[in-house]
């Protein structure tokens, strides 16, 4: 007997007027567990089962879920890990900036390394990760690198636009007023 699954058990049953039952699909348990239930599915030895429970989490629990959030980011498996931050992104779920460069720059996962850039790429105090990543060994993080700092640097424009550039006449006018002023020499 296989040591990884429980044995089977019944946990639900389906009551419905006869003949009626055709049109009914069944509610995946994510959908109808309890908050308890997705977070002990978090402790199992399956992956595909600890991301559902995460995505679950997130969408229940949103600010209440950064815990879980935080430490699905730690798991082994990538999928966890990815699932946790694109939920997380879905979501509008603030993460510690600290904690997303760390993932930016060193998970295994590029897809992980990927959605952390973007998520941390807002914050100027972290540019340098934006940076370092311009290095990364994934062209899809290169390249959102290279978005979030032209992104950046059109943002600074927008903020202080260089001066408009100055007319023939402006220039001819500033000319011909230092030609006029007196030159002093002082001893």
């Amino acid at each position: 007997m296989d040591d990884e699954k429980p044995p089977a058990r019944l946990q639900i049953v389906w009551v419905y007027p006869k003949g009626k039952g055709a049109g009914l699909e069944p509610t995946p348990p994510e959908q109808w567990a309890s908050t308890k239930e997705l977070k002990e599915q978090l402790a199992s030895k399956n992956p595909e089962a600890r991301a559902n429970a995460i995505e679950q989490l997130v969408e229940r629990l949103v600010d209440g879920a950064q815990n879980d959030v935080l430490e699905a980011l730690g798991d082994l498996d990538s999928s966890v890990r990815t699932r946790a931050l694109y939920a997380a992104q879905e979501i509008g779920l603030d993460l510690p900036p600290s904690r997303l460069s760390e993932v930016a720059i060193s998970d295994q996962s590029s897809f992980a390394r990927f959605l952390a850039l973007d998520a941390v790429g807002g914050n100027r105090e972290y540019q340098w990760v934006v940076e370092r990543a311009l290095n990364d060994p994934d062209k899809y993080v290169q390249a959102k690198a290279k978005e979030i700092l032209e992104r950046q640097k059109w943002a600074d424009e927008a903020r202080h636009p260089p001066p408009p550039p100055q007319t023939q006449q402006e220039l001819q006018q500033q000319q011909s007023g230092a030609a006029n002023q007196p030159v002093g020499i002082g001893v």
